[in-house]
């Protein structure tokens, strides 16, 4: 699997957003970690929302995303573990999590971001399930690493003219 975020500049007017990008980016699917870097503020997770995942659902390449705030989504998470097995009374966000990851057997490449700031080691929590990741990390690569994957960094960058540049490292 490998999808292509074309050159050309994606502009978003509701969050006041140009990306640029300066030559095609070519994303292999299959056992790679990307690491999304940039300052605060740069869109990394416009990056995710507003590109990533429209073409990750144009290809019909299917997804799981766990968002900032993790907490906010327990209650989501909950719900979906009740439709595809025994209803779950675990307290630790993590045994939700893992739970949930295995149970999820449609989603081939996980986005998580800032994911890191929980300090949960995702080589426990999602064994090599997906094909690939998308971390938003402020923290480095930390645990994140799991088997023989390869590691690729998109750096997102403030531009002069206020655009961001995004780069595959």
């Amino acid at each position: 699997m490998r999808l292509i975020l074309a050159k050309g500049k994606y502009a978003f007017a509701d969050r006041e957003m140009v990306f640029v990008v300066e030559k095609d980016v070519f994303l292999d699917l299959k056992n790679c970690f990307y690491f999304v870097t940039g300052d605060n503020g740069s869109g990394k997770t416009s990056f995710i929302e507003l590109i990533l995942m429209p073409l990750l659902k144009k290809e019909g390449i299917n997804y799981a995303y766990i968002g900032q705030d993790l907490k906010n989504q327990m209650n989501t998470i909950r719900s979906s573990l009740a439709f595809v097995c025994e209803a779950v009374k675990m307290k630790r966000m993590e045994n939700f999590l893992q739970k949930w990851f295995l149970e999820m057997d449609c989603a081939d490449v996980l986005l998580l971001d800032e994911f890191d700031k929980y300090e949960y080691n995702l080589s426990q929590l999602c064994d090599k399930k997906f094909a690939a990741y998308f971390v938003i990390t402020h923290n480095g690569r930390g645990s994140y690493v799991c088997g023989n994957f390869k590691i690729k960094n998109i750096e997102i960058k403030i531009c002069e003219n206020d655009s961001r540049k995004i780069q595959l490292l």
